[in-house]
């Protein structure tokens, strides 16, 4: 892990995130008879996190993880940045809504605003944490948090993104 450790974190996020994704696939193509509860999709998220958490902890120790913790706390952006991160999905919800619903004629769509098929019971601001917390937090903390800074040692930023975009699951 010490001499390769974004190729150990991508394998291992990869595991992580595929070892809760491939029974539900499996079962969705009727080629187990298992049935996972659907909300397993959720934990495949929290993979990139785990895996940046092992490998910075086996790699760099508790200063290592300090720092991860830290960048993953520190603001660089203005209020105006931070609201439109905040509430551009909602906003891309509603444009894409109003389009379908102006095509078909039909305004039903609205009713499946922060509807999560595979939590079906949560309002739409527990869907909204459900979604933050894992394919937010979980995702960027290990593919941004973690690789991003690693690939742009001796690269521009353009490509390692191009880079990190092309490995990201």
């Amino acid at each position: 892990m010490k001499s390769r450790p974004v190729a150990s974190y991508y394998v291992l996020a990869c595991l992580i995130t595929w070892s809760f994704q491939i029974p539900l696939a499996l079962s969705a193509q009727g080629l187990i008879d298992w049935s996972p509860p659907p909300s397993l999709h959720f934990f495949g998220a929290l993979g990139p996190i785990l895996a940046a958490v092992i490998v910075t902890g086996m790699t760099q120790g508790t200063a290592g993880l300090r720092d991860l913790v830290q960048r993953m706390a520190r603001w660089r952006v203005g209020a105006k940045w931070l609201l439109i991160a905040t509430f551009s999905p909602a906003v891309g919800f509603l444009i894409a809504a109003l389009a379908l619903s102006a095509m078909r004629g039909d305004w039903s769509v609205f009713s499946q605003f922060g509807v999560i098929a595979e939590l079906p019971g949560l309002s739409w601001l527990s869907a909204w944490i459900v979604w933050t917390l894992t394919f937010g937090i979980g995702e960027e903390t290990g593919w941004r948090g973690f690789a991003l800074p690693r690939l742009q040692r001796g690269r521009d930023a353009r490509s390692a993104t191009v880079i990190r975009r092309l490995v990201s699951p």
